[in-house]
């Protein structure tokens, strides 16, 4: 069963390639979809970072990849965000009133 503001199985096959590029040195990363599925949760429920679950990994991993992605691809984040009933129209998902 999937959790509330994470992604299903369907939804992170069509995202995997993108989001979890082959890595072939440094430290191992941790589990992308983990990860995602944290930023997604802070973008939904309009929690502070240090307020994420631990089941999502260190508050700082999440947010340093949330900093990466959206650097290099904002839409996406709001793709996500608006795909798991976040965003409601016109509104940024922190006054989704979810």
């Amino acid at each position: 069963m999937v959790g509330r503001y994470e992604i299903p199985d369907d939804g992170w096959a069509q995202v995997e390639d993108i989001v979890s590029a082959a890595q072939t040195i440094g430290r191992p990363r941790c589990d992308d979809r983990q990860v995602l599925n944290g930023i997604f949760w802070i973008l939904c429920s309009g929690a502070k970072w240090r307020d994420l679950p631990e089941r999502y990994g260190p508050w700082s991993t999440v947010y340093e990849r949330f900093r990466q992605c959206a650097m290099m691809a904002p839409s996406t984040l709001s793709w996500g965000a608006s795909s798991l009933g976040c965003v409601k129209t016109g509104n940024p998902p922190f006054f989704s009133g979810l």
